[in-house]
């Protein structure tokens, strides 16, 4: 569809979170003209990897989905078989 309406993929954005749900915008455009369209992070990351287009992620997402990899290392130190128990 793209290639028929010389539309050129310009980047994909990965710029917020609802519910815990990742939202993605792919930019394109034709000519002079510009858009956005919603659509699933994943859709856009796949598009923007088959035509090397730029991704971005804003400040906001990277921060509201970042952990620290230590946290996990201390929560599976303090899980075991006799912990299993307790959290059923």
């Amino acid at each position: 569809v793209m290639r028929q309406g010389d539309i050129v993929l310009r980047e994909i954005a990965l710029d917020g979170m609802r519910g815990g749900v990742f939202l993605g915008k792919i930019k394109v455009s034709r000519g002079a003209k510009r858009w956005s369209i919603d659509s699933r992070p994943s859709d856009a990351i796949g598009l923007a990897l088959g035509k090397r287009a730029p991704i971005w992620v804003t400040k906001a997402v990277l921060n509201s989905a970042s952990f620290d990899p230590e946290d996990l290392d201390n929560e599976a130190s303090h899980s075991g078989p006799d912990d299993l128990g307790e959290t059923l």
